[in-house]
């Protein structure tokens, strides 16, 4: 109960610092005043819905397609697949994992990767006409100010107790470990597409809509960690109200923002420092995943 009370306490604090820091403070430095590389408001919002609108509804329209259509061509009861059910067959449901979670990731990280560069062509073109050699040095020094930030996260996890891995982190592991086109798939999507997309959306759009840096730097951040966390939190928060899981459940995925919001503000103030050039904070967040990829490699 402490530890819930502790997490709550501190979640509390966060966000409320977060957005005082973003609203109260205005700064004069040129550094977080510029504004540089704008996206039009209408622009950005229609990024925004693509985004919404494939990574976090598109999924679950497609997934019961996938799965009824393996089903159906296999000719395999759905009871077979069900945890709860006494035919839920463990191997039968293993193998659909190993086929069907990569075929969607790809299908929905392409589809939407496509889409938001079409829709932000204009500018992410620009940023790659107008980069400079010695930009590549933030993108550097960038990796550095992710990880300090990183350390950070878990240092405060570890002093409130929330140990493990995200549900988010879960997931790409799960992919990961899924057979070989898994780990195709999971290169593909973390360390090209995802920084791409993610980049566009939570750096070149989020910081357009602000009238200095320094408050998109928190808000992309706070947005970032949030968007990181919201489908697993969610889920442990419908599975609260109907008795399936405590309070304490919720908060642990809720928390995990922490993480991913300071992972977020790392990439955002290596897009400021390099100018805010997109080209930069991509390779920094590539450069992020395909380090974590390795590592996932080598530990098998």
């Amino acid at each position: 109960m402490f530890k819930i009370l502790a997490q709550s306490i501190f979640l509390l604090i966060f966000f409320i610092a977060a957005i005082l820091t973003a609203n109260l403070v205005h700064p004069n430095n040129e550094l977080f005043t510029n504004q540089a590389g704008k996206v039009s408001i209408k622009k950005g919002v229609i990024a925004i819905l693509c985004y919404i609108g494939i990574m976090l509804i598109l999924p679950h329209i497609l997934s019961p397609i996938f799965v009824s259509s393996y089903l159906i061509k296999n000719g395999i009861s759905p009871d077979t697949i069900n945890p709860d059910s006494d035919a839920f067959d463990k191997e039968v449901y293993n193998l659909m994992v190993v086929n069907l979670n990569p075929l969607l990731e790809i299908i929905i990280y392409s589809l939407l990767t496509l889409i938001i560069i079409l829709v932000l062509f204009k500018e992410f073109k620009e940023d790659f006409i107008t980069i400079q050699p010695k930009l590549f040095i933030w993108s550097l020094a960038g990796i550095l100010i992710v990880y300090v930030g990183n350390v950070l996260g878990s240092v405060i996890e570890a002093l409130l107790g929330n140990g493990g891995t995200s549900t988010n982190q879960e997931g790409i592991e799960q992919i990961f470990n899924s057979g070989s086109f898994g780990l195709i798939v999971t290169i593909i999507t973390t360390v090209i597409m995802a920084p791409i997309v993610e980049e566009l959306i939570f750096r070149k759009v989020v910081f357009s809509f602000f009238k200095n840096n320094l408050a998109a730097l928190i808000a992309s951040a706070l947005i970032f960690g949030f968007i990181h966390v919201m489908s697993p939190t969610f889920s442990a928060f419908i599975d609260f109200l109907t008795g399936f899981a405590g309070i304490g459940d919720v908060v642990n995925e809720l928390f995990f923002i922490i993480s991913y919001s300071l992972m977020g503000l790392g990439l955002g103030l290596t897009y400021i420092l390099g100018k805010r050039n997109l080209l930069v904070s991509i390779l920094t967040h590539a450069a992020i995943n395909g380090i974590s990829i390795l590592i996932l490699i080598f530990s098998r």
